[in-house]
């Protein structure tokens, strides 16, 4: 590129001297004289600083005199600045607006050297492309925005490390440090913590065991120990009865002899109710045992009530 001070001269001479500066104000306001003297003094100031070495500065003035008085011409002052801060996407994005602008306007040598320019500064220019997981997130690359999410395009980025941030509304940031070469095309996301809840997790399916075979076992075990049982003492009643009928024969008899028959008898007699009636309440109870048996994840409750001169059952299924 040429001497960046050669050509600020060019452009003061182009820009100033020459009325081309109030005919390229499309705006209106552009025409209002105290505009166009405040962008002529800004500008002025911005080539005084620029060849002081305040390439920063001179870009502040150079920008502020764009504001006031549009004209495409001062788009190259503005990217001469640029390019001194090493901000060569700046530049990159000022020279394309001069050269487009610009038109039939320019003078073919002109556009030739600033068309070199640009090749050159494409070179040292990465396109970054971001994404947020958060939209209206104002992205910026360094201290630079580069408007909301989504973004329509990438990011034109000078080589070397950039920070890339994403700020909501609300104040939350997040941000990445990278580092690019001229040329490259790289990817950036950024994603808000908060930004997307996780959904709470799935309760984990119920684990039941399926209902114990047990309590009809045991009812099957009980009936048939007290049926056996009631079928021993009824066999042992059937002995007394005979022994008591014998006695009662018996001429003469013997009272004692009749008294502990009878005794025998109807102490047999008893034990073989009592067996048999609890026999047929542990059979009925495993019956229902059997019937209401529970499915997976149910509780049944069995009691069984015995007294005396009583027998009953309760359950809750």
């Amino acid at each position: 590129m040429k001497t960046p001070r050669s050509f600020v001269r060019v452009l003061v001479a182009a820009a100033l001297l020459a009325p081309s500066v109030a005919r390229a104000a499309d705006p209106p306001s552009a025409e209002d004289p105290q505009r166009k003297e405040e962008a002529r003094g800004r500008f002025n100031r911005g080539v005084e600083l620029y060849q002081e070495g305040d390439f920063r500065g001179a870009l502040a003035e150079f920008r502020r005199a764009y504001e006031l008085v549009p004209s495409w011409r001062i788009s190259y002052n503005i990217a001469q600045a640029c390019a001194e801060v090493q901000d060569y996407a700046c530049a990159l994005q000022s020279f394309d607006q001069y050269l487009a602008q610009g038109g039939a306007e320019l003078a073919p040598e002109r556009r030739a050297q600033v068309e070199a320019d640009v090749k050159k500064l494409r070179a040292r220019i990465a396109k970054v492309t971001v994404r947020a997981n958060r939209a209206d997130a104002e992205i910026f690359v360094d201290e630079a925005s580069f408007g909301r999410t989504p973004l329509r395009g990438p990011a034109l980025v000078g080589a070397g490390k950039r920070r890339i941030s994403a700020t909501l509304p609300s104040g939350q940031t997040v941000a990445k440090v990278i580092e690019v070469a001229g040329g490259d095309a790289v990817e950036v996301s950024l994603v808000f913590p908060d930004a997307q809840p996780s959904a709470p997790p799935k309760p984990a399916p119920l684990r039941t065991e399926a209902p114990s075979r047990a309590p009809i076992y045991v009812g099957l075990v009980a009936t048939g120990a007290l049926a056996a049982g009631a079928t021993v003492t009824g066999v042992m009643s059937l002995g007394a009865k005979k022994d008591l009928d014998r006695e009662l024969d018996r001429l003469p008899g013997s009272p004692d002899g009749i008294d502990d028959a009878r005794s025998r008898a109807r102490t047999f007699a008893l034990v073989t109710d009592i067996l048999g009636g609890a026999a047929v309440v542990a059979a009925g109870v495993t019956v229902v045992l059997v019937l209401t048996r529970p499915s997976s994840g149910e509780k049944a409750a069995v009691s069984i009530d015995l007294g005396p001169g009583s027998a009953g059952v309760r359950g809750r299924f």
